[in-house]
């Protein structure tokens, strides 16, 4: 009877772990450009190799959820291979240009900004082309979407006299300012925090660089993380940031604190984004 009742506590600590296993994401490495060219590099700044297509100027990246896949804006399109780089093919067409890649959650489509019907905005296509649906609908530009990781939302920015950080619900015909603040304050680079309810983002005064703050989805609770830091990417497990600072990469924890540079060099570094561990 006592081996009975140890084995039932035990066997609820298996089941639980098994439960959060599942939805628990490793962090694995970070694409990241330098010029135009796209390298992966590991959390500390190593590099493990360039990822470049041949005869491609890569201008922004996104990791697919599950770190199998890398969608890219090159060559003024949408392109979609795999993390070792094989299998690159062709998402979007047209003759103007396309960028900006953001996966949905479930890897399944991917939302994008393309001056397609004049101004840019943001459209959603699936992963593996096709049809294209219209997100934003603005007579200005609206780029760089972000979608949540409850598959609800996607933010992006706007040019309302400077950008604006604005978010639609997936689905919807409309979108909102989230933060409301007038004047010359620009808020860009856009991402999202694993709980959907904060946002991260790059925010200026003009032509002066704030920092990487974050903000609630309803626009309360504004505070910068990162003095002098922009385009932000939170770590697959939530809670490491890394972001460009001083034109390379940096990291951080989740708060901001304990920020330090992990790459150094004579090329500038831009567009990282934090994938999960495929393996």
């Amino acid at each position: 009877m006592r081996t009975g009742s140890l084995l039932l506590p035990l066997l609820a600590v298996v089941i639980l772990g098994s439960a959060t296993g599942a939805t628990a994401r490793s962090n694995g490495d970070i694409l990241l450009l330098r010029g135009q060219h796209l390298w992966l590099v590991t959390p500390a700044g190593s590099d493990v190799r360039e990822l470049t297509p041949a005869g491609f100027d890569v201008e922004s990246v996104a990791w697919s959820p599950d770190g199998r896949r890398v969608a890219l804006g090159a060559n003024r399109h949408i392109w979609v291979m795999n993390a070792d780089g094989t299998s690159l093919r062709q998402v979007t067409t047209g003759s103007l240009s396309e960028g900006a890649p953001a996966w949905s959650p479930d890897g399944k489509r991917i939302a994008f900004s393309s001056a397609r019907t004049g101004f840019e905005q943001v459209w959603v296509v699936s992963a593996n082309g096709g049809r294209l649906r219209r997100v934003s609908h603005r007579t200005t530009s609206c780029v760089a979407p972000a979608w949540s990781p409850n598959g609800r939302w996607i933010a992006y920015s706007c040019t309302l006299g400077f950008p604006k950080l604005m978010l639609a619900r997936v689905g919807g015909h409309s979108d909102r300012v989230v933060n409301g603040r007038a004047g010359v304050i620009a808020e860009e680079d856009a991402t999202w925090a694993r709980d959907s309810k904060t946002l991260l983002f790059t925010r200026s005064r003009g032509v002066h660089l704030l920092g990487v703050y974050s903000v609630s989805r309803v626009g309360r609770g504004l505070r910068r993380l990162v003095t002098g830091g922009s385009e932000p990417t939170i770590s697959p497990d939530g809670r490491r940031l890394a972001f460009i600072r001083e034109s390379h990469l940096w990291t951080a924890r989740r708060d901001g604190t304990g920020a330090h540079a992990v790459t150094s060099g004579a090329i500038a570094e831009a567009g990282p984004d934090w994938g999960s561990d495929a393996g």
